[in-house]
């Protein structure tokens, strides 16, 4: 839970205020997974983990993939790579954003931050819906 709180300082710092479930934020920090940790803290806290939706989002296991692709999902017990073949990875956009440019990525993560700039993420209510616009912000 420290590191959840850790976690929810950050946000707070970066400027996400609470709103309603699934509303616009400007930033959400998660943990998608903790070494084999399976934790379930609800209703104390919602901290699940893994995250509860991961093996469903290719922006989520894509990166983590490039990172360990064999790893198995620790309530799936599937490897990471299997779990994200059939979800389109190849859509996924890998860059590194420096100063005013966004440089393209054609090797393995190094360092992961995830940017969900999808037509369904509600990360920003659409204000920043282009891979240029959300890095620029």
């Amino acid at each position: 839970t420290d590191l959840l709180k850790h976690c929810k300082q950050v946000e707070e710092t970066i400027g996400r205020q609470k709103t309603f479930r699934w509303g616009p934020r400007e930033i959400d920090v998660d943990i998608i997974f903790y070494d084999e940790e399976v934790l379930d803290l609800r209703p104390e806290t919602d901290l699940i983990v893994p995250h509860a939706r991961c093996h469903q989002r290719a922006f989520m296991l894509g990166p983590v993939c490039d990172i360990s692709p064999d790893m198995l999902h620790p309530r799936k017990g599937k490897p990471l790579k299997q779990l994200l073949e059939p979800m389109s990875p190849a859509l996924l956009e890998r860059v590194f954003p420096l100063q005013s440019q966004v440089h393209r990525l054609d090797g393995e993560t190094l360092i992961m931050g995830i940017l969900n700039v999808t037509p369904d993420s509600f990360s920003d209510g659409g204000k920043h819906a282009t891979l240029q616009a959300a890095v620029k912000r």
